[in-house]
């Protein structure tokens, strides 16, 4: 179990981030991957067996693969 670096997270994403094309106003690759790391490691310590997609650069990511990814926080939070 990979214990993710909670001070990786971005929790200061503003509107105005957005607005102005700042670089962390948008969703990447490493945040997608950094959420999935996230989400294996919870459901390790909650023991939930999810299931997470890898993504890569250059690679769209679908719709079902973002419901994935929306399920599986949906289902931590309520564990």
């Amino acid at each position: 179990m990979n214990n993710p670096n909670l001070d990786a997270l971005i929790t200061d994403r503003t509107a105005q981030d957005v607005a102005t094309g700042a670089q962390k106003g948008f969703y990447n690759v490493s945040d997608i991957q950094r959420i999935n790391s996230y989400i294996e490691y919870l459901s390790d310590v909650l023991d939930l067996n999810l299931t997470v997609t890898d993504v890569s650069l250059g690679q769209a990511l679908t719709r079902a693969q973002m419901n994935d990814i929306l399920n599986n926080i949906n289902t931590i939070r309520a564990a």
